[in-house]
């Protein structure tokens, strides 16, 4: 009996010392909660980098970024590329693989107004609604060029078909609007410097800036005649875009590129048209005013698309932004930016 007793005793003692580690040691789903929704980032960029996908490949955005690229393409509503057969790579690979802005403004017609709001935030002169040459209508706001350079950091005007650096002739090919550094009075000496040729995709500048591994802080790409759209200018964005995603500054995660038009095309168009309004907001009435802009960069999640009403005053403040560039030039002080909806 003695015996029951004292086992008796020893049992009650265990079950007591069990209960009391079991309600003392720490909840678990806090710490577990945290643990699955990184590895579930981890995963997703992962999964993206093994399926060979252009974006998506980081779980989160650096502060700034190194290399902000555009490549710039002209006269083509968002209507008539979406989809189209004609730009294969553009929406079975760009758009797919990374982002779309689907409410995407340009600011006005023709050419040179939406050229110059893109670099500076405004125009001034004629140049507000023709695309007068730059010996007729010099410009001389601040720009972005002006501010990368006072930064301490160099940019690039990649002109296809340009006949020399910071050439200002117009030929059947080139065409200055189209690489207006040009235009801008207060970067003269450097555009004698960093507004080249662009080459081809087997040798020249940009090439030769991509092997180097020596980019710049901000390149502008423009196309010449040849291939500013169509199945041309889908040909000629897989060639450099490919290239520069490559790169071991893309995979790193601080490089993003943008692709967009300059102006659309419609029954609408109206030269000196007002496009960044809400009245213009409405697609099927003003369709010239509305083109696409794809965004491409390791931290945007594949096929992410945004429907916030934006122009190229978002882009120039969106690119300002990733490059550390302070203040917004002109009316992209008031735009939003791109940088939540594409995850930049």
């Amino acid at each position: 009996m003695r015996y029951l007793t004292a086992f008796a005793t020893l049992l009650g003692l265990l079950l007591v010392a069990c209960g009391s580690s079991s309600s003392s040691s720490p909840p678990k789903s806090a710490a577990s909660g945290t643990s699955s929704s990184a590895s579930s980032r981890s995963d997703s960029s992962s999964a993206a980098a093994e399926a060979g996908s252009l974006c998506g490949l980081r779980d989160s955005p650096p502060a700034t970024y190194q290399h902000v690229f555009w490549l710039i393409q002209e006269n083509k509503s968002a209507k008539q590329i979406i989809g189209s057969k004609d730009y294969s790579y553009l929406n079975q690979t760009l758009i797919q693989q990374c982002g779309l802005a689907k409410n995407y403004h340009s600011t006005s017609h023709p050419s040179l107004p939406n050229y110059l709001a893109l670099t500076s935030g405004t125009t001034t002169g004629k140049a507000d609604r023709s695309n007068c040459q730059p010996k007729e209508c010099p410009q001389p706001q601040d720009n972005l060029f002006g501010q990368v350079e006072r930064s301490g950091k160099e940019w690039r005007q990649y002109a296809e078909a340009a006949a020399g650096n910071c050439d200002s002739a117009k030929s059947d090919a080139y065409e200055p609007e189209h690489a207006v550094p040009v235009y801008f009075t207060t970067i003269a000496a450097r555009c004698k410097q960093w507004d080249v040729p662009l080459g081809t995709p087997d040798g020249g500048a940009l090439r030769s800036d991509i092997d180097k591994g020596s980019l710049p802080a901000f390149a502008f790409i423009s196309p010449d005649g040849d291939h500013e759209a169509g199945q041309s200018g889908d040909q000629w964005l897989n060639d450099w875009i490919s290239r520069i995603t490559a790169t071991a500054d893309y995979k790193s995660g601080n490089t993003a590129i943008f692709v967009t038009w300059d102006e659309g095309a419609g029954d609408d168009e109206s030269s000196g048209e007002t496009c960044t309004d809400s009245t213009h907001a409405d697609t099927s009435k003003y369709p010239s005013c509305w083109v696409p802009l794809v965004v491409i960069s390791p931290s945007t999640k594949p096929a992410t698309t945004s429907s916030t009403f934006l122009t190229h005053y978002s882009l120039l403040a969106t690119t300002e932004d990733l490059l550390g560039l302070s203040p917004h030039l002109g009316n992209a002080a008031g735009a939003p930016t791109l940088r939540s909806d594409f995850g930049l």
